[in-house]
């Protein structure tokens, strides 16, 4: 690196200097601090002719969107602006010797860019901020609805605006059609109340019927309100009571509803989500209403930029038939939605018709974006939003009114739908398990009294309790009935006459075991004798004695076509063997 001299080649006006001199500046040039502030300053220049040109792009910008905001004081207030002030250079003697040296006096423009500017180049004052703020973007939605609007505006063909008039009907057509099914009483079934009727028919008919006495000794009505998965018969009262147990947070043995009841929770979430949906759908219809009335009227339609300068009255009429179609579409199924959603028991379908409900709604956008022709919808989507105005206490108002009406809808529908709903629940679960459910009855023809029976509970079942008769076929199906609880080890053989029933096509026998010995009663009046008939049953050798609490009976069923006639008066049997086979 050269050595600076430290020769000061500082010289008169009208002095010369020699070549070495020269040459010695030339060297010593790069330290001397004129030199270093003078590309300085060429540099701050340069920042700030990009700052400007900044500043005038952001001015007209802000020009334009002022002018799109309609304010008629736009050009009082762009007055204000505070103009920028230019660069200069200037040229200071620096020197004691009077020498002229080249210096960029920096300018004020060149502060800024380490000091903030006090006065921004474009401010609006605060009434105008406050004008503006008043003022809210509206923007049409990307739907089958908003055909109306620009349609015979976009460039396209004959083709396109006649497929998009009928994407306009189709929409109007699927949507009247859905609302009106949703209504229909095919769709909407049957209310719930009418299982009250149909179960307190069912109690006191099927339910205690002996005939549907399975061979563990329970009735029909302990097998249904037990949830028995073995059922062939009154499948139909067995899912209402699942149903009902489901929906109220209930056991099997429970009449009493919980506090916390999943179904009733569900059902008003699933209406609220609904109503939830519907009312942003009817909120569009009046944001787009407001829209259209502030876009001014004329004979004939000015679009010009992507924007609406005014409107024809016969665009704006079909605007106006399309949202009223529209707001009462979205009545209609409010209505209709919340009615089926109310009367769904099954909380595994609640939700899915919720979601399916809300599919309704979204026809529009699928044909919108599905067949609607492509530049069409480049025009609706490339739409200037329109300005409405909205001031601070308008959108408090409107904040109140969309929570009332919400919480009004909900609340509606619980106290109308909900709350009955639950009370009928309750009552069909009372009328179908409530009460005494462990016996059954049977008529008998000939004597033309009812007899009845005490059955086992559905609790004595659920312990693993098996009767004879499930034991027996156990032990002919193949399966080690030893380890069963309720194993009979000893069998016994009776031989003799059994009566039968003049009229029955089956024969009643009451056995009873006690330590004395094997006691017979004849049922139902039999009249007839059958001779030389064999049974075998078993007995259990410890049921305790005869007319005790814990003394039990079989039915024996013997085939009327094997019965003989003999005399009218029941006979004792005879030869009854109770030797252990």
């Amino acid at each position: 690196m050269p050595t600076p001299s430290n020769y000061d080649p500082t010289l008169d006006s009208n002095q010369e200097m020699n070549a070495s001199d020269v040459k010695s500046v030339a060297i010593d040039e790069p330290n001397n601090p004129n030199n270093q502030l003078n590309e300085t300053n060429c540099s701050n220049a340069d920042l700030l002719a990009v700052l400007a040109e900044i500043r005038r792009l952001n001015s007209r910008l802000e020009a334009v969107e002022v002018q799109l905001e309609r304010e008629f004081s736009l050009e009082e207030e762009s007055n204000q602006v505070v103009d920028s002030r230019d660069s200069t250079c200037e040229a200071e003697p620096k020197d004691g010797t009077g020498a002229v040296n080249p210096v960029v006096v920096v300018s004020s423009e060149a502060k800024e860019i380490q000091e903030p500017d006090p006065h921004p180049p474009r401010r609006l004052s605060q009434s105008f901020r406050k004008k503006k703020e008043r003022f809210t973007p509206v923007r049409f939605e990307e739907s089958a609805w908003s055909i109306p609007l620009v349609i015979g505006l976009a460039d396209v063909g004959w083709l396109d605006t006649v497929g998009a008039l009928i994407l306009v009907l189709v929409n109007v057509g699927m949507q009247t059609a859905f609302s009106s099914i949703l209504l229909s009483e095919p769709f909407m079934g049957e209310s719930f109340d009418t299982n009250l009727d149909s179960a307190r028919i069912w109690r006191r008919s099927v339910a205690h019927d002996d005939a549907y006495v399975d061979l563990s000794g329970t009735s029909l009505v302990s097998r249904v309100c037990g949830a028995d998965g073995a059922l062939i018969l009154s499948n139909q009262q067995a899912a209402l009571v699942k149903q009902i147990n489901a929906f109220l947070g209930m056991g099997k043995g429970d009449f009493t509803p919980q506090m916390f009841q999943p179904g009733v929770l569900l059902c008003i979430l699933c209406i609220l989500l609904w109503t939830l949906c519907v009312y942003k759908e009817i909120r569009s219809v009046w944001l787009s209403l407001e829209a259209t009335l502030q876009i001014p009227k004329a004979r004939r339609t000015a679009f010009d930029n992507r924007t609406f300068l005014c409107l024809s009255y016969g665009r704006y009429c079909l605007l106006l038939c399309s949202f009223a179609a529209r707001a009462a579409i979205a009545a209609v199924l409010l209505v209709a939605g919340t009615l089926w959603l109310a009367r769904t028991t099954s909380i595994e379908e609640l939700m899915l018709n919720a979601v399916a409900l809300h599919a309704i709604l979204d026809v529009d956008e699928f044909l919108f974006a599905c067949l609607t022709p492509i530049k069409m919808q480049h025009v609706i989507q490339s739409l200037e939003p329109i300005q409405v105005k909205y001031s601070r206490r308008r959108s408090q108002c409107e904040t109140i009114a969309h929570f009332s009406l919400i919480l009004t809808a909900v609340l509606l529908a619980y106290y109308i739908l909900i709350a009955p709903l639950q009370s009928t629940m309750l009552e069909v679960k009372i009328e179908l398990c409530g009460g005494n459910q462990s016996f059954v009855v049977s008529y008998n023809r000939d004597t033309q009294v009812t007899h009845g029976l005490v059955t086992a509970s559905a609790k004595t079942r659920d312990d693993g309790q098996y009767s004879v008769s499930e034991l027996a076929v156990m032990k002919h199906i193949g399966i080690s009935a030893e380890a069963a609880p309720g194993y009979i080890p000893d069998s016994y053989l009776a031989t003799g006459n059994i009566f039968h029933s003049l009229l029955g096509s089956w024969t009643f026998w009451k056995l009873l075991w006690s330590p004395q010995g094997l006691s017979y009663v004849p049922s139902l009046g039999a009249r007839r004798v059958l001779r030389g008939s064999r049974i075998c049953f078993s007995v259990p050798p410890k049921w305790g004695q005869v007319g005790s609490p814990h003394s039990r009976f079989s039915f024996l069923f013997v085939r009327k076509d094997r019965a003989k006639t003999t005399q009218n008066s029941p006979t004792k049997p005879d030869n009854i063997d109770r030797s252990v086979s």
